[in-house]
């Protein structure tokens, strides 16, 4: 996978549809199966390879956004679990509707996180809310998450777009080099 942004005129990066974009998985029946696969991995190699390469192109994927020269916007409609919420945290600024919920099912799933994913969680909410959502694995409310730090200001569902373009304008009418700077850091 190549990714580069090399357009100096761009002021920021937006993403949306999180949670589409990794496939997550989350009906009961493949839910499931999911557990069956996953409770299998120890006793088959050739699934834990399969497993090392999958994990090891998603974090280069969440390292590539997390890492992007431009800053980057998450808007959040709906459920942001698992892998969209991963990717939502890699994101330099959030914005979420009143009725979206965030989650991660690793600790009911008995999937581990990389030194890197836990991270950029304890940078982002901070060690406490970190092991929190992890140990629990309950699903927040958008109240919460802005509470916690996950997620800036919720608006209306009606008003996100408009919101979130607001502020990509806003970045794009200020200096460059500080916006640089302070992603940088």
């Amino acid at each position: 996978m190549s990714m580069r942004i090399t357009d100096s005129y761009m002021a920021s990066i937006l993403l949306t549809d999180l949670n589409r974009s990794l496939g997550n998985m989350l009906d009961q029946q493949r839910m499931a199966g999911s557990m069956r696969r996953i409770n299998s991995f120890a006793d088959d190699p050739r699934a834990v390879g399969t497993v090392q390469r999958y994990n090891a192109l998603v974090e280069k994927v969440y390292s590539r956004i997390y890492q992007m020269p431009k800053p980057t916007i998450a808007m959040i409609r709906g459920y942001c679990i698992g892998g969209g919420l991963n990717l939502a945290i890699c994101c330099d600024m959030r914005y979420a509707t009143e009725g979206s919920r965030f989650s991660l099912p690793a600790a009911k799933l008995g999937l581990g996180y990389g030194y890197n994913g836990l991270r950029r969680y304890i940078e982002t909410i901070g060690p406490i809310a970190t092991k929190e959502i992890f140990y629990t694995a309950r699903q927040l409310t958008a109240a919460e998450a802005f509470r916690w730090n996950m997620v800036n200001p919720v608006v209306a569902d009606d008003a996100l777009e408009t919101t979130v373009m607001e502020v990509a304008r806003t970045i794009a009418g200020n200096a460059p080099l500080t916006v640089a700077t302070v992603k940088r850091c």
